[in-house]
C-alpha cells in the first residue's frame, strides 16, 4: 500500500510538472507552489522510519490510527522496565505482541524487565520519579534505538494518555532529538483518549489498572480504595479532592499508606 502511494506520488508530481511546463496547464505561483507542497509532504510522510515508543496496547491503537491517516507507518518500539511486578511486565508486552500482529505493525522489542535497577534508581526521589528518571530512561532509550537502526523519527505513544506529564514529555523529547539529531514527531493524541479506550474495551485487549511502577500501583490502589470510601461518605471521589487527601498523607513527600487509612476513618466514619 505504502508502495503504491508512493509510485501515485511521484508520478502525479511528473505530470503535474510536464503538463506546466508544456504549458497544458496554467495556474499562479501560489496553486503551484501549494501542489507541491502537498505532494512534497505526502512524500516525506511515506518515506519516513518513525519509530513510536509504545507503553502498551491500547494507548497505540489511537496513535498508529492517527500516523496511518497521514501516510506515516509507525514502527512500535517496546521498552519499559519500569513496569513491576513481572506478571504486570508480561501481560502488557504479551498484549502488545499480539496486537501488533493483528493490525499489521513492526514491533521492535528491548525486553528489559528491571525492578531492582529502577528501584535503585528512584529510593530517594519517588515523588519526583517520572520525570527524574522514568521518561529519561525509556525515551533516551528511543533515540538511541532509532540512532543506531536508521530511524528518521521518534515519538511516543506517553503523548496519548491524559494522565502522563505532556509538557514535561514534549520537552524533554525536543531535547533529546537536538542531541540525537533525530526528528520527535509531535502528536497531541490526548484529543483520541476515549476513541482509543472505547476501541480497546470493544477488542478485549488487557487494560491495566495503574501507570506502571510499583509506587504508582500503590498510589493508584489507594486512590481507588479511597474513591470508594468518599462515594460511601457522600463526597464527590473526583481526582483533585482524592489527591488532596494523598497529598496531606506524606512523610518526607512519600505516600504512607497507614496514614492515609487513617485520614480517611477520621475523615469519613468517625463519629461525633
Amino acid at each position: 500500500m505504502r508502495m503504491r502511494k508512493r509510485i501515485l506520488a511521484i508520478s502525479l508530481s511528473f505530470a503535474f510538472l510536464i503538463l506546466f511546463s508544456s504549458g497544458f496547464v496554467c495556474f499562479s505561483l501560489p496553486v503551484i507552489s501549494s501542489v507541491f507542497t502537498g505532494l512534497i509532504s505526502i512524500l516525506y510522510n511515506i518515506a519516513m522510519k518513525l519509530l513510536l515508543h509504545t507503553c502498551c496496547a491500547p494507548c497505540s491503537i489511537y496513535c498508529i490510527k492517527e500516523l496511518r491517516s497521514e501516510d506515516i507507518e509507525p514502527t512500535l518500539f517496546w521498552y519499559n522496565p519500569n513496569i513491576h511486578p513481572y506478571a504486570e511486565y508480561k501481560a502488557r508486552r504479551d498484549c502488545l505482541r499480539e496486537y501488533a500482529k493483528v493490525v499489521g505493525v513492526g514491533l521492535r522489542e528491548e525486553d528489559a524487565y528491571g525492578l531492582d535497577e529502577f528501584v535503585c534508581n528512584v529510593y530517594d526521589k519517588i515523588t519526583t520519579r517520572c520525570e527524574d528518571y522514568c521518561y529519561p530512561m525509556r525515551l533516551r532509550a528511543a533515540f538511541e534505538y532509532a540512532k543506531t537502526h536508521g530511524f528518521d523519527a521518534v515519538s511516543t505513544t506517553l503523548l496519548y494518555s491524559i494522565y502522563q506529564k505532556h509538557e514535561y514529555i514534549d520537552d524533554l523529547m525536543t531535547g533529546l532529538a537536538e542531541e540525537y539529531g533525530i526528528e520527535f514527531v509531535y502528536r497531541d493524541f490526548r484529543e483520541g483518549w476515549q476513541e482509543g479506550q472505547d476501541e480497546a474495551r470493544r477488542i478485549g485487549l488487557y487494560m491495566q489498572k495503574y501507570c506502571g511502577c510499583v509506587f504508582s500501583e500503590e498510589e493508584s490502589g489507594l486512590g481507588r480504595e479511597i474513591g470508594r470510601k468518599m462515594k460511601k461518605a457522600g463526597v464527590s471521589p473526583t481526582n483533585a479532592n482524592v489527591r488532596k487527601i494523598i497529598e496531606a498523607n506524606k512523610v518526607d513527600n512519600i505516600v504512607r499508606p497507614s496514614l492515609m487509612a487513617e485520614t480517611v476513618q477520621r475523615e469519613f466514619f468517625t463519629e461525633d
